[in-house]
């Protein structure tokens, strides 16, 4: 029986029960949809740290290695102050450039992406594969029981980045 019934019947507080549960229901979904509102720094930062321990595992970084992260529109230098996993070196996209035009091996990495869609937000995590073109892993995160999780749900590859100076 459709709500406009319902209603019409004179049976307004069950329509207003339907709804209700409607709207309960669909709040309790894990990972409901997200408005980009919704998505605070903090939830951000979550996410962020989170890639950033996954990346450190899958490249077995020990507590006195260092890698190098680029800060950019995706990401805040004050969500990593307290990072203390390994050394981290957070650099401007200028101080990227400039390491990279006078050493074209230099490597780093890169949130290259962070978009929400529906009931999860992707994130790119990406890295230098020549002087043009960056790959890495996609991340896709839910927010279930209060708490981040997520999964690699493939690859991505973008070309375009283009780098004055010389290549070695």
């Amino acid at each position: 029986m459709c709500i406009a019934k319902l209603v019409s019947r004179g049976n307004r507080l069950s329509a207003i029960v339907i709804i209700f549960i409607a709207i309960l229901m669909r709040c309790a979904e894990p990972g409901y949809a997200i408005a980009r509102h919704e998505l605070t720094d903090q939830d951000r930062a979550s996410i962020a740290i989170s890639i950033l321990r996954d990346q450190i595992s899958c490249r077995n970084l020990r507590k006195n290695d260092s890698f190098v992260l680029k800060i950019n529109e995706y990401i805040r230098r004050e969500w990593f102050a307290s990072f203390s996993d390994i050394r981290l070196i957070l650099l401007s996209e200028q101080e990227i450039d400039s390491r990279v035009k006078s050493d074209a091996s230099f490597s780093y990495g890169s949130f290259e992406g962070f978009e929400i869609a529906g009931k999860k937000v992707i994130v790119n995590f990406g890295e230098p594969t020549s002087l043009t073109s960056v790959s890495g892993p996609i991340y896709e995160y839910r927010k279930i029981s209060g708490r981040w999780r997520g999964t690699i749900t493939g690859v991505f590859a973008a070309c375009g980045r283009i780098v004055d100076g010389p290549v070695k």
